[in-house]
């Protein structure tokens, strides 16, 4: 609770600065759109690449990781810029389910499927489709979960501890991937990135289920190590785009999925939830007879066990809406002071850690 406190302060903080300013806030207009990404936003290229058996549909929406539209198509439509389509059929989308960032000490990455769906795979598939770049588009990243699950795989065969120097040599290996994707972008003339960080994996129902299995006497301090682990990738992450957040004439736009979710965990029903812990779908991606449907999809955060359900990605889509929603000369000031109060935030929940 002190650590969700404090951040909204120093936001809230950050934001009466800006508004101070006088300056009016607007959405601003974009000539295209591309997606960069994980199975968060994969809207059916991982189902295209596997001839459509992953994930399997039904019950998945369509080659989508969830029961309908994914946040990219929500977000999208409210900017007016069209249905958002996979790359493999011509589109816009280039992200790929169980994508990575690209080789790290947790993941090399020299299968035939690493090359063809990690980060800097989708960085050349994006650069052949598209020879001259628009630079009045808009382009998303959200990738770095699949890393984090990464490390968690060895917390939890104890193969690792959060104090192991192989779990920061990865995650700065996994920042230093989206650094140079971000840089080989803005070299070709992109101009508006808007980023998210990887969202609390303590929270899911795959998490929890492991950290009962690994320690059924305290699953809760298993669950605070991923949540530590978490925390950490995302600080190392927002550092690296407080220095892309310098470049002239690049504008920043960032979500915060963390704290969002813990805000729905938190606070189910001002969401319209009643289940935050139970995936709706229990079975698993490439088999349909696995498990059975929930009465109640939009009830729940969780589709399955790792991934949200559409209405909770409509949820992202209106945070990200809300994140572009500034006048362009005072998006790079908000930017800053939001992402410098996250990792201030982030400093205080360890120091209050260590007091108590």
């Amino acid at each position: 609770m002190r650590f969700k406190n404090k951040w909204y302060l120093l936001v809230r903080v950050g934001l009466l600065i800006c508004s101070w300013t006088g300056t009016a806030f607007a959405i601003p207009t974009y000539s295209g759109f591309y997606v960069f990404g994980d199975s968060l936003s994969d809207v059916g290229n991982l189902y295209a690449l596997t001839k459509g058996t992953v994930p399997v549909s039904p019950p998945y929406s369509k080659g989508r990781f969830s029961n309908g539209a994914v946040w990219v198509q929500d977000l999208a439509a409210s900017l007016g810029l069209g249905q958002v389509t996979p790359s493999l059929k011509g589109g816009q989308d280039f992200a790929y389910g169980d994508a990575q960032t690209g080789p790290t000490l947790a993941h090399p990455g020299n299968s035939i499927l690493d090359k063809a769906i990690d980060l800097p795979a989708q960085l050349s598939a994006y650069q052949k489709a598209v020879p001259n770049p628009q630079p009045d588009a808009l382009y998303a990243l959200w990738i770095g979960s699949n890393d984090v699950d990464a490390l968690i795989t060895g917390l939890l065969d104890r193969s690792h501890s959060l104090s192991s120097s192989d779990i920061k040599t990865d995650i700065n290996q996994a920042v230093g991937n989206i650094g140079s994707v971000v840089d080989s972008l803005a070299k070709d003339d992109m101009k508006h990135l808007l980023a998210l960080n990887v969202p609390d994996l303590s929270k899911d129902p795959r998490a929890i289920a492991a950290a009962k299995n690994v320690d059924p006497r305290d699953p809760a301090a298993v669950l605070a190590d991923i949540q530590t682990l978490t925390e950490t990738f995302n600080s190392a992450f927002q550092q690296e785009l407080l220095t892309l957040a310098q470049r002239d004439g690049f504008h920043l736009s960032f979500v915060n999925t963390y704290v969002a979710l813990d805000n729905i965990v938190a606070d189910p029903r001002k969401y319209g939830l009643t289940n935050v812990t139970d995936p709706c779908w229990t079975g698993n991606f490439t088999d349909s007879q696995s498990g059975s449907v929930c009465a109640n999809p939009n009830d729940h955060l969780f589709w399955d066990d790792l991934h949200p359900t559409a209405v909770v990605q409509s949820i992202v889509a209106t945070d990200a809406l809300k994140a572009l929603a500034v006048s362009e000369p005072a998006s790079a000031s908000l930017f800053l002071i939001g992402l410098i109060g996250v990792f201030l935030a982030h400093v205080m929940t360890r120091v209050g850690r260590i007091q108590v």
